[in-house]
């Protein structure tokens, strides 16, 4: 079971280094990457535009050699990344739209770039501001389309949330996914991975409330007492943050050389 579940944690790191390629050719053929951070960024919406969401949060420390700059290491990674232009995802995204749940990184955005840096704020805003970036049109049948695939991921991720299957695997599953900008493909592979492996019915997880819990992932695995959880990503009452973040928690961790 442990060399399975490597393997699969392997595989789904891998997905955001394929995102890497993809989103560099889909700039050079509709240039409709568009770059988010956050949660709560309505993702169907942006793909009944014909754009691409893709999450642009850097996630390791190796960039520090490159560069320098004040904040938690999440904005540190990201601020590296997109000033010496090393990362494929920030570099094809045309514009940026970040979810509110940072004003620190706003502000860093809108301080290191000259392309479109805004706040997700309401459908009507956004309408007017892609077409004038894109040019795009907004079209119902995409949108269809888009929400019918990510309500059958989120069924099946709920699923595999109800079972036993292991708490950072299902972090990482639930998380690395976003980068397959195929819906989908992402959806068959989350199938093919519930395939793979036996769930059991399981206890309810306890919910541990994280901020920026990408880069620090195997930090909060290891130091957690509790091994049947689920992470929820939200700057409200967090338990667990990367150190310096602008929000307090009574745990905080940095980025390590191998990021997660």
């Amino acid at each position: 079971m442990k060399e399975k579940l490597k393997k699969l944690e392997n595989e789904l790191l891998e997905l955001r280094k394929t995102a890497f390629v993809d989103c560099i050719m889909k700039k050079m053929e509709k240039d409709n990457i568009v770059g988010v951070f956050g949660e709560n960024i309505d993702e169907g919406l942006l793909y009944g535009y014909g754009l691409i969401p893709i999450p642009i949060i850097g996630l390791d420390s190796y960039i520090f050699d490159y560069g320098y700059t004040e904040g938690c290491d999440p904005i540190r990674s990201t601020m590296v990344y997109l000033e010496t232009e090393k990362c494929p995802l920030l570099f094809s995204s045309k514009m940026y739209i970040l979810d509110g749940s940072c004003p620190k990184i706003e502000e860093e955005f809108l301080r290191r770039t000259e392309k479109t840096v805004y706040k997700y704020n309401s459908k009507k805003d956004l309408d007017s501001l892609i077409k004038k970036e894109y040019g795009f049109e907004f079209s119902k049948k995409r949108f269809n389309e888009a929400e019918k695939y990510l309500k059958e991921i989120k069924s099946i991720l709920e699923e595999v949330e109800e079972s036993d299957f292991p708490s950072k695997e299902f972090f990482l599953l639930s998380f690395y996914t976003k980068y397959i900008i195929d819906l989908k493909k992402r959806k068959e592979f989350i199938e093919r991975v519930v395939e793979k492996f036996s769930f059991k019915k399981a206890d309810k997880r306890k919910e541990i409330i994280a901020m920026c819990p990408g880069g620090i992932i195997n930090n909060i695995n290891s130091n957690l007492e509790e091994n049947h959880y689920k992470i929820v990503q939200n700057n409200k009452n967090a338990d667990i943050t990367c150190c310096r973040c602008i929000y307090n928690a009574p745990t905080c961790f940095n980025y390590t050389r191998g990021g997660k």
